[in-house]
C-alpha cells in the first residue's frame, strides 16, 4: 500500500556485534550519523584525534564523514545505528550516569525493537519502513534530550517530528503514550505542537486519517466496513459521518467519482465530469428533386 502522506523516510541501518578482547575496526567513516550503544564490555574509540574510553551502557555518537575506529578491550556487545537524520551536536561520548539512565535505557530498548523490525519477514516492507522511521525519530529525540542542556528551537522540532511520526502510524491519539515518550504533559505537548507545527494535534491527525481514507477508497476495493475498521473507527456510521463532515460527500459517492474505471482507454480520476467527445455525424447524400 502506498504511503498516505508525503513523509520523508529516514535512512536507517542497524547492526549488533559481539567483540572479543583485542578485536578492532580500522579507521573508517560514513556519510551518515552513527550511534553505538555498548550493552556490555569495555573499549576505546578514536574519532579524528579524540580518544573516548567507553564502558557498559555508554553511547558513542559519531558525526558524518568523521574518521573513527573501535577497539575492544574487554568482551563487548554493541548495538550500532546508522541514520541520515541530522542531530544538532558533535561527536561525543555519552557516559551512563544516574541522571540520564532512563534515557539510555530507553535508547537500548528502541535499538532492540529495530532489530526485531529488521528480522520481521511477515509484515509488508512499507509498514516496516514506517515503524523504523518512528523508532529512529524517537531515538533521535532521546539523544537530543541528553545533549541539549537548554530547550532550543531544534529541541522542540524533534518533539514535533516524533509526534508526527507517531500519529502517522496510529489511528488514534494516545496522549498517555505521548506523555511517556516526550516527557511532557498533554496540555504542554499540545501547546508545543501547535506553536511549532502551526496547527493543533487533533487537526493534524484528522488530516492524516482523511488522506488515508481517500487513498483506501480510490486505490483499493475494500468495503466501507473494512476501511472504517482500518482507520480506527468504532462503527461504519461514525466513519461515514466523519468523512461527510470533512468533504461534504459520502464515502461511497467519493469512490464512484474519483476511482478510475477502464473504458476504451485509460480512465483517470476526475475525468468523469469532462465532456465526452461527440461522435462524427454520418454524412447523408443529398436528395435531388425529380423534375
Amino acid at each position: 500500500m502506498e504511503r498516505f502522506v508525503n513523509q520523508k523516510s529516514i535512512f536507517a541501518k542497524t547492526f549488533v556485534y559481539n567483540h572479543d578482547d583485542g578485536d578492532f575496526a580500522d579507521m573508517h567513516k560514513h556519510a551518515c550519523w552513527e550511534l553505538c550503544y555498548y550493552e556490555s564490555g569495555e573499549g576505546k574509540t578514536i574519532i579524528e584525534q579524540n580518544v573516548f574510553n567507553h564502558k557498559q551502557n555508554d553511547i558513542v555518537l559519531i558525526e558524518p564523514n568523521h574518521l573513527h575506529n573501535d577497539i575492544c578491550l574487554k568482551n563487548q556487545t554493541v548495538y550500532v545505528l546508522q541514520f541520515d537524520y541530522s542531530i544538532n551536536g558533535a561527536s561525543k561520548l555519552i557516559e551512563y550516569k544516574p541522571e540520564i539512565a532512563d534515557y539510555i535505557e530507553k535508547i537500548a530498548e528502541q535499538l532492540k525493537i529495530l532489530q526485531d523490525v529488521k528480522a520481521d519477514v511477515s509484515t509488508p516492507k512499507e509498514l516496516l519502513a514506517d515503524k523504523s522511521n518512528e523508532v529512529t525519530r524517537y531515538i533521535v529525540l532521546l539523544v537530543t534530550k541528553i545533549i541539549q542542556t537548554k530547550k532550543t528551537q531544534y529541541y522542540y522540532e524533534q518533539i514535533v517530528s516524533y509526534v508526527k511520526s507517531y500519529l502517522y502510524n496510529h489511528n488514534k491519539i494516545n496522549y498517555v503514550a505521548l506523555e511517556e515518550k516526550t516527557g511532557y504533559s498533554t496540555d504542554r505537548l499540545r501547546k508545543i505542537f501547535k506553536k511549532h507545527a502551526k496547527m493543533p494535534i487533533y487537526k493534524y491527525h484528522s488530516e492524516l486519517v482523511l488522506t488515508k481514507i481517500k487513498t483506501l477508497l480510490t486505490k483499493t476495493n475494500y468495503s466501507m466496513k473494512t476501511i472504517a475498521k482500518t482507520c480506527g473507527f468504532s462503527s461504519q456510521s461514525m466513519f461515514s459521518q466523519f468523512f461527510y463532515n470533512c468533504c461534504e460527500i459520502t464515502p461511497l459517492k467519493y469512490r464512484k467519482l474519483y476511482t478510475a474505471k477502464p473504458t476504451d482507454g485509460v480512465f483517470k480520476a476526475g475525468d468523469r465530469n469532462k465532456a465526452k467527445p461527440s461522435k462524427p455525424r454520418k454524412k447523408t447524400p443529398k436528395q435531388t428533386k425529380k423534375l
